[in-house]
């Protein structure tokens, strides 16, 4: 359980690093790495929702959204 965790988190980091260099492809890259370890990981959801916004992916902007709201709601 903890290495799967710790997987998650270094594809998480990966991606708020490059999202802080705004390279917003490798970015969401990233974060779907760190959704194929856990799918429901409210961080990734937003921040995939945050950097398809900003690629003007509108349609899976959206769609990562409602998932990061139905993951965790109070996030």
């Amino acid at each position: 359980a903890q290495a799967t965790v710790n997987l998650r988190e270094a594809h998480y980091w990966r991606g708020r690093s490059a999202q802080d260099d705004r390279n917003y492809a490798e970015a969401a890259n990233a974060y779907r790495a760190a959704l194929r370890v856990d799918p429901v990981h409210a961080e990734s959801l937003c921040n995939l929702c945050f950097v398809l916004t900003m690629s003007e992916d509108y349609t899976a902007a959206i769609a990562a959204g409602r998932a990061a709201i139905a993951a965790r709601p109070e996030y």
